[in-house]
């Protein structure tokens, strides 16, 4: 049997690009290793898409098998695409915006951001399913997540 959990985030979303590790002394003086984005922005985001994971998780676990991640990103069209009317412009029928940041790069972020809230870890995810479309309300960024093989 298996089970999903849906939400929605709002907000631009933020690509996770590179990252540089920082080495630090534990507390029990072993040596770890710290982890931080390029583009500093994206911590931000990932912490949004986190609280509207555990929102929507309430008080279930993380899933614990293989997992099928779709994600929608929908964007305003730039002000360039409509003439003095408020009618699209001809040449702005395009269905969906092909610039930056790219699908691949936002998924990262919210793999990374669900990590221990709705998955152990991201390497659960073994199916993706990623869109970018023109949307009329803003920026906002549907999320589902579908356990495969879940008791």
């Amino acid at each position: 049997m298996s089970s999903s959990v849906e939400f929605v985030v709002f907000g631009e979303p933020k690509p996770a690009g590179s990252k540089r590790a920082f080495p630090f002394r534990k507390a029990d003086g072993g040596l770890g290793v710290r982890v931080a984005h390029d583009n500093p922005k994206t911590r931000s985001w990932m912490q949004d898409v986190a609280a509207c994971a555990r929102a929507a998780m309430k008080d279930r676990k993380p899933f614990e098998s293989a997992v099928s991640l779709k994600i929608l990103f929908e964007r305003p069209r730039p002000k360039s695409h409509y003439c003095k009317r408020g009618l699209l412009a001809h040449g702005a029928l395009l269905p969906y915006p092909t610039m930056r940041p790219d699908t691949v790069k936002l998924a990262r972020a919210i793999e990374d951001a669900l990590t221990h809230v709705a998955w152990r870890d991201d390497s659960q995810v073994v199916h993706h399913d990623l869109r970018k479309m023109w949307g009329k309300n803003g920026y906002r960024t549907f999320i589902m997540v579908l356990g495969l093989f879940e008791d």
